[in-house]
């Protein structure tokens, strides 16, 4: 592996006193340590600048006013002096051996621009609730992405050329934002997704307010939108792309416990590209009364939480061994 490589760690903070000293303490003790960790304060009002503060100059901290994650990510990655980019989010966590790893990959994949990865879903309180996998895959798959966003922020290395030729975040996008840029990436450059989980997501209560949904699902749209234009989708690719935008709200939707909506949006999937089983799965649990609805969901995360502490244990044997 290329032992200069260089890796600038870049996160943005609002208002993340709870979770801010996990976040960096994880980047800090990477066993491929970083040649900088960038933190970018957007406008905090609670203690966030305090705890910055404490660190010293073990990290770079830079105070904007507030204009949003996009906005903060831009001001971090304009600041990289990095060879490659990695992004971390304020209350998410990586495994100490996830630079190691993401690098080794790329050491033996050296056209690929951008790495995401799988990982492990924790609630507010740390404890493992989930694990989100995909399957891994690598290319120029931009129309691949466009159906579904595999690539959480928290996740992403990049090289930082790769970043400077697609510029930065747009700020008007609320929602969807890092779908957005990734798409931008990946229609230039062949990225990759490795099957392993290396990172900790926070995935806080659910209970988003109806509108928040709305805004999530419109801002999603506009994305697909764009992506069609740049990467020249063709109708039925479009079609099918708005239909996985609905999906993945639909799915919000239920676990909001919000039949309704979600019965509204899965009438746009068959209008869209028809249903599969999956969809009439979710509309025949959309029906069921809302005590019925409450349990599947506990049930659910009972699963989610053991299926995902027994890959746990399987990362930390694998760790040990190596």
């Amino acid at each position: 592996m290329e032992t200069a490589q260089k890796i600038s760690v870049i996160i943005p903070a609002y208002n993340a006193a709870r979770w801010i000293a996990k976040a960096i303490d994880s980047a800090a003790s990477q066993t491929l340590a970083p040649c900088e960790i960038i933190v970018v304060d957007d406008g905090s009002t609670d203690d966030t600048p305090l705890i910055l503060s404490r660190y010293g100059d073990a990290i770079r901290a830079i105070r904007q006013e507030n204009a949003g994650v996009s906005a903060a990510r831009n001001a971090g990655m304009r600041q990289a002096a990095g060879d490659w980019l990695a992004f971390l989010d304020a209350d998410d966590i990586w495994l100490p051996e996830k630079l190691a790893r993401v690098m080794a990959h790329a050491a033996q994949a050296p056209q690929i621009a951008l790495f995401s990865h799988d990982v492990f879903v924790i609630d507010e309180m740390g404890n493992i609730i989930g694990i989100y996998r995909f399957e891994p895959i690598s290319g120029y798959i931009a129309r691949k992405l466009v159906m579904k966003n595999w690539i959480i922020t928290s996740t992403a290395v990049m090289r930082a050329d790769a970043a400077r030729e697609s510029g930065w975040y747009h700020t008007n996008i609320k929602r969807g934002e890092d779908w957005h840029y990734w798409i931008r990436v990946a229609s230039k450059y062949p990225i990759a997704h490795i099957h392993e989980p290396m990172a900790m997501y926070r995935r806080l209560p659910e209970g988003a307010l109806r509108s928040d949904l709305d805004a999530c699902l419109a801002d999603n749209l506009q994305v697909v939108e764009y992506a069609g234009r740049i990467i020249g989708l063709t109708g039925p690719e479009m079609l099918d792309a708005r239909a996985g935008v609905y999906r993945e709200s639909v799915v919000r939707r239920l676990a909001s416990l919000d039949p309704a909506a979600a019965r509204r949006e899965l009438a746009e999937v068959k209008k869209l590209a028809g249903w599969t089983a999956t969809d009439a799965g979710m509309w025949l649990a959309s029906l069921f009364p809302s005590g019925v609805q409450r349990l599947l969901l506990r049930l659910k995360k009972i699963r989610d939480s053991r299926l995902a502490k027994r890959r746990m244990k399987d990362v930390y044997v694998k760790s040990g061994k190596s």
